[in-house]
């Protein structure tokens, strides 16, 4: 079914209901999704990829919805969601030019882990945070900042920093482009020297780099996801697809493989055939 454009109404379906929500500050639209003649579920907390989207993660004109279907796929096996708008896709204008990983994505997610403890309508103690991409990147980071946390799982996410991926992201594009050699190499030396900026960045700066402010770099910067997932105890699973090609499963789910080795708390599946979608 295409979900593309289509209002976010709570709906009910074969083994769940759901009912609207709000999160954080901004109240957030959300959703809780609840299994049917379940009691105290675990719930699981859905963290979107990098940009502005949806509470369904819609992508695309075909409108793809992989966080409908998780929470759907979730609730018919007894397992509670929760999702909601990212704060710049339902409130672009209150973007402050100092941005941070914190007002985008971290401070709403702590929000929602917290309504979820508060609310009496699922395990407190069996919250569970799924990130995909960005949002996976992040979940150790988030896990580490709020104890409630249970598990985490990360969809695509990855230990390494965002500009690297965005170097190697721009240099499979531009193998594609039908540029010359020479066109690609100039190309690519901006990207580089537009990446290296990024990674000195100031705290408080509203410069841009790469689509962004120097203040949201320089907070993503501060996050090391590899060693503060290498000092969570809590149940951590992997997954990707082997043919990702914006999270590399040669280079980013392979290194959380080698980061975390030994760790009888971490788990990793690499699902054949699938994208990063």
């Amino acid at each position: 079914m295409n979900y593309y454009n289509i209002p976010q109404e709570a709906r009910s379906g074969e083994g769940y209901q759901e009912q609207e929500i709000s999160v954080g500050e901004f109240e957030l639209d959300g959703r809780l999704t609840l299994p049917e003649d379940v009691e105290n579920p675990p719930v699981v907390i859905l963290i979107q990829g990098s940009g502005q989207s949806d509470m369904n993660e819609t992508v695309g004109e075909a409108g793809n919805a992989p966080f409908l279907d998780l929470a759907q796929g979730l609730a018919q096996r007894g397992i509670a969601s929760i999702r909601y708008n990212k704060r710049y896709y339902q409130y672009p204008e209150a973007a402050p030019a100092d941005l941070t990983i914190q007002d985008e994505v971290l401070d709403d997610a702590a929000a929602a882990i917290s309504w979820a403890a508060e609310s009496g309508q699922v395990d407190k103690n069996r919250i569970i945070v799924l990130g995909h991409s960005l949002g996976g990147m992040l979940a150790p980071k988030i896990a580490s900042d709020n104890p409630q946390v249970a598990a985490i799982i990360s969809l695509a996410g990855s230990p390494r920093k965002l500009q690297d991926i965005m170097i190697d992201q721009n240099e499979e594009l531009l193998a594609e482009s039908g540029l010359s050699q020479e066109e690609q190499q100039e190309q690519m030396e901006q990207v580089e020297a537009e990446a290296e900026r990024s990674r000195h960045a100031a705290r408080e700066s509203t410069e841009m780099i790469l689509g962004v402010p120097e203040s949201y770099w320089y907070s993503l910067n501060e996050i090391d996801g590899g060693t503060l997932a290498q000092e969570l105890s809590i149940p951590m699973l992997f997954l990707q697809g082997d043919a990702d090609f914006q999270v590399y499963p040669d280079k980013d789910y392979a290194m959380w493989q080698e980061l975390l080795d030994g760790k009888e708390n971490a788990s990793f599946r690499l699902y054949e055939g699938l994208n990063h979608m």
